[in-house]
């Protein structure tokens, strides 16, 4: 799943048709599925041990372990934005991944009056302070701003107000959602008051998320309630330091999609959890299908049947939208239903060529028979990795989602 902008690079080796990230745990060095095998193609490549990154010497003190993306929730907390951005680009990482509990709440109480607000409201939270004094920009405390809190696990029962403060300042976060993602206010995670990721309320969850979004270029302030202007600086520099939200994933093992399916509610779900919930069984899925554009394509395996293993140029992306942070999905199409091909001009014999644009409601399964039957070899100049093995192809196979019946029009999923 990769998140879907209207310029898109596709790289198969990072993100095309559900990707290897999707096989591992956020963080985890890549290495095959469970009950991987002996290779039939190639020998194991001899381990290696691991040296420095080049980057370590020149990581500023103070800075938290960053150069695999992985960090705790309460070090990101702790560390605050203004580091973690000095940190994150010093060691050339672009993306934190980080495991948080969603919180189920109800807004009681919420509400007042900001100093001001920020726009695009979904980037900035909505109502802030602005402090002349030190010329910064907060979230307004006490009041209900748009994103998703998340803290580091259920809050403790019977905190005086003093202790729940601390607690608070300690193991929370507000996190921001881009359009494509969900909308919710971060006091209020139920369905009756818009939130449309309360479903996963309750729950732990796996993110990866960002700082210094290409939309805080555009934030401005707005409704003034006071003669104070915040300057630009200050709004811009704010807008930088919202930790934004690229996905997430669900991580509690007993916990499976419902329908009705759409991109975005299965992106939710690792692929290999979703095989684990849904096994061969066909299902329909609401779908959007973006307008064809160039791509550009890395491949790093082929292999037979081509269809449904190589991850190069076959298959067809959809999405959960045309919004800014649209999640793409990877969907394989058996040569009875056509073929496409992740290029600007779709063959006539693609079955989503009539829908560019369009929303389509799609049918198909994971764990296809023919998973069983595939192989591939290893296509990159970089050195063949020990987990690529028959079993991993195989497991890869059998973790694609391929269609059943050609796409037929449907509307927009609404909004849980």
């Amino acid at each position: 799943m990769t998140r879907h902008v209207p310029a898109r690079i596709v790289v198969a080796a990072a993100a095309a048709l559900l990707t290897l990230a999707a096989l591992l745990p956020v963080g985890a060095s890549a290495a095959p599925p469970g009950g991987i095998g002996a290779a039939e193609d190639a020998s194991p490549t001899p381990g290696a041990v691991a040296s420095p990154s080049p980057t370590a010497s020149l990581i500023p003190a103070g800075c938290p372990d960053v150069t695999d993306g992985r960090v705790s929730l309460e070090t990101i907390i702790a560390t605050g934005p203004a580091k973690m951005i000095e940190c994150l680009t010093a060691a050339g990482v672009y993306q934190v991944a980080f495991d948080a509990h969603f919180p189920s709440a109800t807004c009681d109480g919420c509400g007042g009056i900001a100093g001001g607000s920020i726009t695009p409201e979904w980037l900035s939270g909505g109502p802030v302070d602005y402090d002349a004094t030190s010329g910064a920009v907060t979230s307004a405390r006490g009041l209900q701003p748009v994103g998703m809190r998340v803290s580091t696990g259920p809050e403790p029962a019977l905190l005086g107000d003093d202790a729940a403060t601390a607690w608070f300042d300690a193991n929370v976060l507000d996190l921001r959602l881009p359009p494509g993602v969900g909308r919710c206010d971060t006091a209020d995670t139920t369905a009756a008051g818009g939130c449309t990721i309360g479903r996963y309320a309750d729950q732990t969850l796996r993110f990866t998320a960002h700082y210094q979004d290409p939309a805080a270029s555009t934030c401005v302030a707005s409704e003034r309630l006071d003669d104070t202007t915040i300057p630009v600086s200050a709004v811009r520099t704010y807008c930088d330091q919202q930790l934004v939200v690229d996905s997430f994933v669900v991580t509690e093992p007993h916990v499976c999609p419902a329908g009705p399916y759409d991109v975005l509610q299965l992106s939710h779900f690792t692929s290999e959890r979703l095989v684990a919930c849904l096994g061969s069984r066909n299902i329909t899925v609401t779908a959007y299908v973006p307008a064809p554009q160039p791509v550009g394509i890395g491949t790093i395996w082929a292999g037979k049947p081509g269809w449904l293993v190589d991850n190069g140029a076959v298959g067809m992306i959809v999405a959960s939208g045309n919004l800014v942070g649209s999640v793409d999905w990877g969907v394989r199409i058996p040569p009875r239903l056509g073929a496409c091909e992740l290029v600007s001009n779709q063959p006539a014999s693609c079955p989503f060529r009539p829908f560019g644009g369009k929303w389509v409601r799609i049918v198909g399964h994971f764990a296809d028979p023919q998973w069983t039957t595939c192989k591939a070899s290893w296509t990159s100049p970089a050195p063949r990795p020990r987990w690529f093995t028959t079993d991993y192809v195989r497991q890869y196979c059998r973790e694609q989602f391929v269609l059943t019946a050609k796409p037929v029009a449907a509307k927009a999923p609404k909004a849980p």
